[in-house]
């Protein structure tokens, strides 16, 4: 069971665990690709996970998606941003 998070906390938390896409803040959106809903950091389930420390999951009920699912939703200006701060990452 997930223990109550301070908002500094999960934020922290969603930057760790999200490699491809900056949080600015929970109010950040962005749209699942697998069940096409759009979730805000203010609803992302976090778990402990064995593998890392936590695992991120969409919280929509029956959907299995993990961060690799989620995308930005508006202007695409701000993944373009992501990229150039990303030499690791293809765009």
């Amino acid at each position: 069971m997930q223990r109550d998070l301070t908002a500094e906390e999960r934020l922290k938390i969603l930057r760790a665990g999200d490699k491809l896409r900056t949080w600015s803040s929970l109010d950040d959106e962005r749209r699942c690709v697998l069940c096409e809903r759009t979730l805000s950091g203010w609803r992302v389930e976090i778990l402990r996970d064995q593998r890392s420390p936590y695992l991120l999951k969409c919280p929509m009920s029956g959907c299995g998606s993990f961060a690799l699912h989620w995308f930005y939703l508006g202007n695409i200006a701000d993944r373009l941003g992501d990229c150039q701060n990303r030499a690791d990452l293809r765009c």
